[in-house]
């Protein structure tokens, strides 16, 4: 059970907003972290004309690719809310954006270093080859499952030993 929070803008903020969770009481939390952070800012993202403002297009398909310094942004981020919330409960993130399975690797391995209970949905579940790269590319827990409405759609994520946790 944990604790999901609307997002803030800056990540002092955001974290501000978790340490009030935790003083209600909650001791395991979750944030969402992705490019929503980063529209508006020149040369954080790469996509294609439209690719932006869709979300009918699934992830691999979008073209969208966060660069270098997006993911220093989105790392700065979460560094300003562990700044804020420390390491005595477990953080997890969400949300990440229509980007493909090589942005998450990059972004997942940069955000590795702040020991977050698990990467949610970093894109959509139909792609167990796509989840098991990224579960052998980073260290952190990579989760999906609250989309999945029968046992037969975690049958390949699991055959393929691409989840460390199951959402259902």
């Amino acid at each position: 059970c944990y604790c999901d929070t609307p997002s803030e803008k800056k990540g002092k903020d955001m974290g501000r907003r978790l340490k009030e969770r935790m003083d209600d009481g909650f001791r395991f939390l979750k944030m969402d972290v992705g490019i929503g952070l980063l529209r508006g800012i020149e040369d954080a993202l790469i996509a294609p004309p439209g690719m932006l403002q869709t979300h009918e297009i699934m992830h691999p398909f979008t073209g969208i690719q966060i660069t270098n310094k997006g993911i220093d942004i989105l790392c700065e981020y979460v560094a300003e809310v562990r700044e804020e919330i420390g390491y005595e409960v477990p953080l997890a993130v969400d949300h990440f954006g229509h980007i493909g399975v090589e942005s998450c690797i990059r972004l997942g391995k940069a955000l590795d270093q702040f020991s977050l209970a698990w990467y949610e949905d970093m894109f959509p579940w139909q792609f167990p080859e796509q989840w098991q790269r990224l579960a052998e590319s980073v260290d952190t827990p990579v989760c999906t499952g609250e989309d999945i409405y029968l046992k037969e759609g975690f049958m390949p994520l699991l055959q393929h030993r691409a989840l460390a946790v199951v959402h259902p």
